[in-house]
């Protein structure tokens, strides 16, 4: 739950037109105070509430912000309510009543931006799944309003890109591609990004320091003479922003591979080289045992065996299954499944695969493999997936 103090503070203050000096002098406090209570540093002691409320001519609520709290919570608890349902085995009509609980709280609550958003996203999504193409379509139109609506008088940056990227997403699946492109043009450069701008910051920062203890600028050895600890926080900025930036380039990287051999663009050879690229990226901030990155051996089997060498698409295959060595047995895959009763009800059930379970269906539908089937080296592998 968030305390909304700090930004009333300064909405209410701006809209006196005062300066956080001029406001400190009328309230008594140091203008340090006053711009600490702002960022949300710390809060002014409670005693003085009443006189800051006072000043501004409004009510403790509406200083303190407990409509903006009372609306967080009414938030959480539709969410706890879908969380609730999204569980429950055998759910009869589960998306219509999810439906519900997403209407009604944008019903209570047409000024709250999220409360919206959360309508629209369920509509434009799982709202539509098991009815008709038609009524699918006429759901992503509404949630598209929805988020045009709130796009008009949303002045938050971060919420805008969001709704902007929805906009973008929706109206592509509406085939509506110039308007997927308009709005995908109006999101921000890579350059211009928070993350970037956090890199340059952390740059001048090492060097900041590195000038406060005494060290050449234009020597890089001298900074080898910082604590471990102090180097660490120093370079977290770098790491912070790559670990943003990488699954997107990443995710990237696979989107083009897999379209440039879709449409007949490349193979062989090529397109392991493409597969291959994968790999440090992966290996950058993990131990490379996961299963994502035991996948790209698994691609890379696949491809090889396509290509007819089957030593080489063994020798990945056994990579794939090393990367999946951590996966206990207890592990399990929950899905959602959809039928339907006699009269025409959705119900949701949700069976729970083990992750080897999964695995191994995944290799046994794999048509590639199939010239491998009978291989002893395959066949060991297999034995050792089970295991």
């Amino acid at each position: 739950m968030s305390i909304h103090i700090s930004g009333n503070i300064k909405k209410l203050r701006r809209s006196r037109d005062l300066t956080q000096e001029e406001l400190a002098e009328i309230i008594g406090v140091s203008a340090q105070s006053v711009s600490k209570w702002e960022r949300g540093d710390n809060f002014p002691d409670i005693t003085m509430l009443p006189a800051i409320a006072n000043f501004f001519e409004v009510s403790l609520d509406e200083l303190v912000g407990m409509a903006a709290i009372r609306d967080e919570k009414r938030v959480e608890d539709a969410k706890e309510q879908v969380r609730a349902l999204e569980w429950e085995d055998n759910s009869v009509n589960y998306h219509d009543r999810v439906t519900k609980i997403w209407e009604e709280l944008a019903r209570e609550m047409p000024y709250n931006d999220e409360a919206q958003m959360l309508y629209a996203a369920h509509l434009a999504g799982l709202g539509g799944m098991g009815k008709p193409t038609e009524e699918v379509i006429a759901l992503r139109r509404k949630a598209i309003k929805i988020f045009e609506r709130v796009l008009e008088k949303c002045t938050d940056d971060k919420t805008r890109y969001t709704i902007i990227a929805n906009l973008s997403e929706h109206y592509g699946g509406l085939s509506e591609l110039d308007k997927a492109l308009e709005y995908a043009n109006r999101l921000p450069d890579v350059w211009v990004s928070r993350q970037f701008y956090i890199e340059q910051a952390a740059r001048l920062a090492i060097y900041k320091y590195g000038n406060d203890h005494g060290y050449a600028t234009t020597s890089l050895d001298d900074y080898k003479k910082t604590d471990r600890a102090v180097a660490e926080g120093l370079v977290k900025p770098f790491k912070d922003a790559l670990q943003a930036y990488l699954p997107l380039v990443q995710n990237g990287l696979r989107n083009y591979r897999f379209w440039l051999k879709y449409l007949g663009l490349v193979d062989g050879e090529e397109y392991i080289r493409l597969i291959k690229l994968d790999i440090p990226f992966q290996q950058i901030f993990n131990s490379g045992n996961d299963l994502s990155n035991s996948l790209i051996y698994y691609d890379l089997a696949k491809e090889y065996a396509e290509m007819g060498e089957t030593d080489k698409a063994l020798d990945e295959f056994a990579k794939f299954v090393d990367g999946c060595k951590h996966y206990a047995e207890e592990n399990t895959i929950k899905q959602i499944s959809h039928t339907t009763d006699d009269e025409g009800n959705v119900i949701v059930y949700h069976p729970e695969l083990s992750a080897r379970e999964t695995l191994l269906n995944q290799c046994e539908n794999e048509a590639a493999f199939t010239p491998l089937r009978t291989h002893p080296r395959y066949i060991a592998e297999i034995e050792r997936l089970k295991k």
